[in-house]
């Protein structure tokens, strides 16, 4: 048995010219084999040699033969195997953690997710078929990760709000007050020059520098989340829920870091543990992590020069 993902680019990557899917299969070795496949979008009439297919991922749990696998829907972040052990096991795709084990009476040789992930259907060779309520945070995790894949804000449509709350992180809120009066907005970082912003704002030559810098970054950022060169991007740059390189990473009270807006919807949706522990958290609380970001900035910086070079 075997299933592709659902969605177009399951696994976090820049290509330009190409798309990525993952891959589910299982046999008799008792393994969970997920596979990267990349596609090329501009193919007319494609060809097998035209497709990049590597061993991303080994999941290893059951006892028996592996005889289905099956991917939630909208952005397959779980997968189901069930096997001859007379198991079913929910799997976390990206951290290859083996999330919940479903004990069966007899050998399990089907299952498949709703939509929204809330139930998953399971069959069996008695030919009993079971109908499992999934917990809460498969359901919160799988809505927050959809509306994030679809709905991601681009810096064209920040309000003069995102502006100041921008500056705020980066640690430059003492400029909020020129920002507000002069309304600066996403528009306007996009189509004017750095030194006109910094001279609409009345900045010093020490702001104006780390302003103009800043803006370079951001607009930097804003061209590489949307489709830069081919990178192979590390994973501590990827935020656990979006599974995307993160623009805004900030750190949480669990010691993790996940792009701002991502976690601040996983909050919004009533979840107070954390996304990669499922422990209660202590707050909700978080810092933008300066660092990481700089870091992320400079890998980006050194893949564009590498590209320039080839």
């Amino acid at each position: 048995s075997c299933d592709m993902s659902q969605n177009l680019e399951p696994i976090p990557n820049i290509v330009v010219d190409a798309q990525s899917y993952l891959l589910a299969t299982c046999g008799n070795d008792s393994l969970v084999k997920l596979w990267r496949i990349t596609v090329p979008k501009q193919s007319e009439s494609l060809q097998l040699d035209e497709l990049e297919i590597k061993l991303w991922r080994s999941l290893q749990g059951h006892g028996g033969n592996v005889l289905s696998v099956k991917f939630s829907q909208v952005v397959s972040e779980f997968v189901c195997s069930t096997a001859t052990d007379r198991q079913a096991r929910i799997w976390s795709v990206y951290s290859a953690d083996c999330l919940y084990v479903l004990d069966h009476d007899s050998i399990v040789i089907s299952c498949s997710f709703n939509s929204d992930c809330s139930l998953l259907a399971t069959g069996c060779l008695d030919k009993t078929l079971y109908l499992w309520k999934l917990p809460l945070q498969m359901v919160f995790q799988t809505a927050v990760a959809s509306k994030i894949h679809c709905r991601s804000k681009t810096l064209a449509e920040w309000t003069t709000s995102d502006v100041i709350k921008w500056l705020k992180d980066i640690g430059m809120k003492d400029i909020t007050k020129n920002v507000r009066n002069t309304s600066l907005d996403g528009k306007k970082l996009l189509t004017l020059s750095e030194e006109i912003i910094c001279a609409g704002l009345d900045l010093d030559d020490e702001k104006t520098d780390k302003m103009i810098n800043e803006i370079k970054w951001l607009k930097k950022s804003e061209t590489q989340m949307e489709g830069p060169q081919s990178l192979h991007i590390p994973d501590e740059y990827l935020c656990p829920i979006t599974h995307e390189i993160m623009r805004e990473p900030v750190t949480c009270s669990d010691g993790f870091t996940y792009e701002k807006h991502a976690i601040a919807e996983w909050f919004m949706s009533g979840k107070l543990t954390s996304p990669m522990t499922n422990e209660v958290l202590s707050n909700t609380d978080y810092v933008y992590n300066l660092d990481l970001r700089n870091t992320i900035h400079k890998f980006l910086d050194s893949g564009e020069s590498n590209d320039a070079e080839d």
